[in-house]
């Protein structure tokens, strides 16, 4: 892995946020814009240099919209938002979107909107995860929990975000928490969506 790529990997979440490369870096066509890009694909991510962004270092690998590309190719409606108000609350859930005037959010719940509020690009020395670093990891809700079934026939219950999708593992739940919540280290997971916008066969490349 490239020294570039190789330090957002460790400064922004490692194995367990991006997983391991499946590719070595190399130019490649953007599959929306057609743009020629230096870039690497990862297990859940792809990443992109970007030198128009080399006075904000923080910027210079900013990571692909493959939950919006991927949720695309299997026809889910990415743009059908749910009338909620962006920031609202109820029980263990809360209401993520764009900061709009009118009402278009999703509801992230539970330990997805745990696992979402705590996983962040980091863009400063402080430990904890602010709401910018959070989206700039995962990207805004495109859907509310749905089915999903995996290559191997497994279905789950997935959330789909514009940079990410958030799967729960029924069988990682550990032991559950006063309010209900399973507290398992891999019970919610980044779904391999390098892998799959990439265009590898499962079982084809190791890791995918």
């Amino acid at each position: 892995m490239p020294g570039l790529f190789a330090d957002t990997w460790q400064r922004h979440g490692g194995l367990a946020v991006f997983g391991f490369p499946v590719a070595a870096a190399g130019c490649d066509v953007d599959p929306v814009t057609g743009r020629v890009l230096y870039a690497q694909w990862l297990q859940r991510q792809r990443f992109e240099y970007h030198p128009e962004f080399d006075d904000v270092p923080t910027s210079r690998v900013p990571l692909s919209h493959l939950g919006r590309y991927t949720a695309r190719d299997r026809a889910i409606d990415v743009d059908a938002w749910q009338a909620c108000t962006p920031g609202a609350r109820r029980a263990t859930c809360e209401c993520i979107g764009p900061p709009n005037a009118w009402p278009i959010g999703h509801w992230v719940c539970g330990e997805l909107r745990n696992f979402w509020r705590t996983r962040g690009m980091r863009f400063d020395a402080d430990a904890s995860t602010s709401f910018a670093e959070s989206l700039a990891l995962h990207g805004y809700p495109l859907t509310e929990e749905v089915p999903f079934t995996l290559p191997d026939g497994t279905t789950l219950v997935v959330q789909w975000f514009e940079r990410t999708r958030l799967e729960r593992h029924e069988g990682q739940c550990g032991t559950r928490d006063a309010s209900g919540q399973c507290t398992g280290a891999f019970y919610v997971q980044g779904g391999l969506l390098g892998c799959a916008a990439a265009g590898f066969v499962p079982g084809s490349v190791p890791g995918c």
